[in-house]
């Protein structure tokens, strides 16, 4: 962020996001960025061609929908969730595991 003079950075874990007016700049310090990470430390984008988006859309990222409106888990997220409580339901998983798995699932929807 300092080195490029780029608006907004966000990062978490091995993600992170540039924000600007500009997509032509964001494309610019994709490829920037993807220089400096493989000859200062050795590493490669994940995604080197990864789509530049307008914040007036939605962003699908960290097993969210993030949007102007807010953050809401992805409809895959919550699928896998309804999926596992109906295998709680019908006793395909042992009880004891459901309140364990029901607590780490709470977090993934409440964010």
């Amino acid at each position: 962020k300092r080195r490029w003079r780029v608006p907004g950075y966000l990062r978490y874990v091995d993600d992170f996001f540039l924000f600007s007016n500009s997509r032509a700049e964001l494309r610019q310090r994709r490829a920037d960025l993807g220089g400096w990470l493989a000859s200062e430390r050795g590493l490669r984008l994940k995604h080197p061609e990864a789509r530049v988006l307008s914040c007036r859309g939605h962003l699908d990222a960290l097993g969210k929908r993030i949007t102007r409106d807010g953050v809401a888990p992805l409809p895959r997220t919550v699928r896998r969730l309804a999926r596992r409580a109906g295998a709680h339901a019908r006793g395909e998983r042992g009880l004891p595991n459901l309140e364990r798995s029901m607590a780490s699932s709470v977090g993934v929807v409440m964010f």
